[in-house]
């Protein structure tokens, strides 16, 4: 047998080419110091890989990820609000004798966070530490949930 005969077993270039046609955008988000309690990493830092039909979310640290594929045929609605960091707040709770500087480590503190409800009545949740930026990553995860249910799930 020559090494000629064996040419079936080795992909070829087009056989070996990445598929494109599951299209996706990759977003960022992190969240401020103090979000978790621990003594290392305070924060969380969210990848998330929006697909066409649905959100693949990786965390660090990988513990704070509660669902790591969600579909989107399986959200019931979305809810952005505002959470503040056990950090912050107990900064804020020892500087109450001033007026201005409560104010300054709640504002400081303050994440939004992106509550998604499955129709199963689980619950996901992505926290960014900019308002802007986490309304903007919604609409666009709504107008992808339009694109493939038909209907929209911001609230």
């Amino acid at each position: 047998m020559s090494p000629q005969d064996l040419n079936y077993e080795q992909p070829t270039v087009s056989d070996a080419a990445v598929d494109n046609s599951d299209d996706y955008t990759e977003y960022t988000f992190s969240t401020t110091k103090g979000m978790r309690f621990a003594l290392i990493v305070t924060y969380i830092q969210y990848t998330i890989l929006a697909k066409n039909d649905c959100m693949e979310v990786k965390t660090f640290p990988k513990k704070a990820n509660k669902m790591p594929i969600v579909r989107y045929d399986d959200i019931a609605a979305m809810h952005v609000k505002k959470v503040f960091t056990w950090y912050h707040i107990c900064l804020a709770i020892l500087t109450c004798y001033t007026i201005i500087l409560p104010l300054l480590f709640l504002y400081a503190g303050s994440n939004h966070k992106l509550e998604i409800t499955l129709k199963s009545g689980a619950k996901t949740s992505v926290c960014a530490s900019n308002k802007n930026v986490m309304n903007n990553f919604a609409t666009e995860l709504n107008q992808r949930i339009i694109k493939k249910c038909g209907h929209s799930v911001l609230v």
